[in-house]
């Protein structure tokens, strides 16, 4: 497995979009858990019931997540490996990487920008508007949740950080090489 991890907005999707067209199906973990809480229907907001749910059974995301990166492989059995995107604590992918054995090096890529940066792209999102978004908005939204989430500890075990502050052709080059140096085709 293939990890893409950072801040909202790093470039994650869009690297594993780009991937994609190589042979790298990828997977998008706050889908999974978006689609889960839409199923449930529960009677609170997304961040309460994700907790409560985390609190209760802290592996029910991340087994989850595994469920449907093995029912892709089944799917697509001729691909490279899976790109897993999104995840927000350093205990899901250990928990993802020690109970899925794959053929392939996991690798952890941690993409990391300035929170200007990151502001600036959440403005030109199309997805996810965020309606009198100003920068401190922002922070105290999306960059807190991530951090509330952990997700800077997954640094400490990222085995590539790269600046994605840099045009995004130059973050692809990065990535590519990164790729090819641990024996991937692109």
């Amino acid at each position: 497995m293939i990890f893409l991890c950072g801040h909202h907005n790093t470039g994650k999707t869009t690297l594993a979009k780009w991937l994609f067209d190589f042979g790298f199906p990828y997977i998008e973990t706050g889908d999974i858990v978006r689609n889960l809480y839409k199923i449930t229907l529960p009677n609170y907001e997304f961040s309460e019931w994700a907790t409560k749910i985390g609190l209760k059974y802290p592996n029910y995301f991340n087994e989850c997540i595994l469920k449907e990166i093995i029912r892709l492989e089944k799917t697509l059995p001729q691909s490279k490996n899976i790109i897993v995107v999104g995840n927000r604590q350093k205990s899901g992918i250990t928990f993802l990487i020690n109970n899925h054995k794959t053929s392939y090096r996991n690798l952890i890529i941690y993409l990391v920008a300035s929170e200007d940066k990151l502001y600036q792209r959440q403005l030109q999102r199309q997805d996810r508007i965020m309606k009198n978004s100003t920068l401190e908005l922002f922070k105290n939204e999306y960059l807190a949740f991530d951090k509330e989430m952990g997700i800077e500890s997954i640094k400490d075990i990222a085995n590539y950080i790269i600046d994605s502050n840099i045009n995004i052709e130059q973050v692809k080059e990065k990535i590519s090489f990164i790729l090819k140096q641990n024996g991937y085709i692109i």
